[in-house]
């Protein structure tokens, strides 16, 4: 939560991460009705103006070690989260978990999913940290689309797309063919891209196991047996493993059958 990530300092090409969906179904999808700040008057316009609360909702904060209850407020300057936390915990930034964030270094708003709902959002910052929230009822949208209608100067916007749309138009694939970015870097941004996050460890950011040579000096890359059989999961490639899964499976399918 808020801390640095191994993440890329600069935003997804042509800023197409901004949007990225944690699946392409259609219930995921942003209607016209969620993106009311299109045709209204836009709140943050005057930076001079006094600050005005925009929403405040109850929400959980998801880091990698804590669920923290608390609330979102959101003005037409700054992004607060306070603690509601029984016992607050200390943390490197004091007690607690409270943190105050002005609205002008919001980089990217991205869906997300927790525990298989459709119900939060991650926050990016121009200084890389970041924040999960999580929301117990149905005001994801509102939240996210309330946030976009501040306008924040420094926002990456570019429509609601599903990852498939988001990947194409970035051009990463292409830029990593012709080795204009490192294997890392594409991993990481198909990773975000995707929805995976540093603050869930059961969405945290995988790297595929594609190697079966981890003993010679170098590597062949035009030996096939220099790479494992991707057409099963890393779990069974080893014979061992795979009888143990077996095993297991033929189990479970007895236990249910009696």
């Amino acid at each position: 939560m808020g801390a640095d990530s191994p993440r890329s300092s600069e935003p997804l090409p042509l800023a197409v991460a901004k949007e990225a969906k944690v699946s392409d179904m259609e219930d995921d999808q942003l209607g016209e009705e969620d993106i009311v700040f299109l045709d209204n008057k836009v709140e943050g316009e005057d930076d001079s103006q006094k600050e005005k609360l925009v929403l405040s909702e109850d929400c959980e904060l998801i880091t990698i070690v804590a669920v923290v209850p608390g609330r979102l407020e959101v003005t037409t300057h700054h992004l607060y989260f306070y603690d509601a936390s029984s016992e607050k915990e200390e943390t490197e930034e004091g007690i607690g978990f409270d943190f105050k964030r002005p609205l002008s270094q919001l980089r990217e708003v991205h869906l997300r999913r927790y525990n298989l709902r459709r119900s939060a959002v991650e926050l990016f910052f121009i200084d890389q940290s970041h924040y999960f929230i999580n929301f117990k009822k149905k005001v994801r949208n509102m939240v996210y689309s309330r946030i976009l209608g501040l306008r924040p100067p420094n926002l990456f916007y570019f429509g609601s797309r599903s990852p498939q749309e988001l990947l194409k138009a970035s051009g990463l694939t292409q830029r990593w063919v012709c080795r204009e970015i490192s294997n890392f870097e594409y991993l990481m941004q198909l990773n975000t891209i995707s929805g995976r996050t540093y603050n869930d460890l059961s969405q945290y950011p995988v790297f595929p196991w594609v190697l079966s040579d981890y003993t010679s000096p170098d590597l062949d890359l035009e030996n096939p047996a220099v790479f494992r059989d991707l057409s099963k999961p890393i779990g069974v490639v080893n014979p061992r493993h795979a009888q143990n899964v077996r095993e297991k499976y033929e189990s479970l399918r007895t236990q249910r059958a009696r």
